[in-house]
């Protein structure tokens, strides 16, 4: 199986903004561009520790290079509509490597 195989959908969010109907605007996401990537939950020894304290789960996000996310950029998963941001910049994998791949480490977002 390749690492693909993993891969799911998500939706890269883009701020939308709408009138709250009291002359404001109301500001939320809104899907975009639907890329596949992968998620890898940190289950290091140290992180459940900080988990446990109130720490916020730490993900690392795989996909292809070039995949157009950056840090801070927010993407939904299609299947159960959780959010993740992206807290760090994307790491590419060396040249000689087979398959190229990406990754960046990422947070679950609460959402209110």
């Amino acid at each position: 199986m390749a690492l693909e195989d993993y891969f799911e959908p998500v939706f890269v969010q883009d701020w939308i903004s709408k009138p709250d109907g009291f002359g404001g605007i109301i500001w939320g996401w809104g899907d975009g561009a639907k890329i596949n990537v992968g998620f890898i939950l940190n289950q290091s020894m140290e992180a459940r520790i900080a988990e446990a304290q109130g720490i916020k789960s730490v993900y690392t996000i795989v996909s292809r290079p070039n995949c157009g996310l950056e840090n801070t950029d927010v993407v939904r998963r299609e299947r159960d509509g959780a959010m993740y941001r992206i807290t760090s910049d994307f790491a590419e994998s060396p040249d000689v490597a087979e398959e190229p791949m990406a990754q960046a480490s990422a947070e679950k977002v609460v959402r209110a």
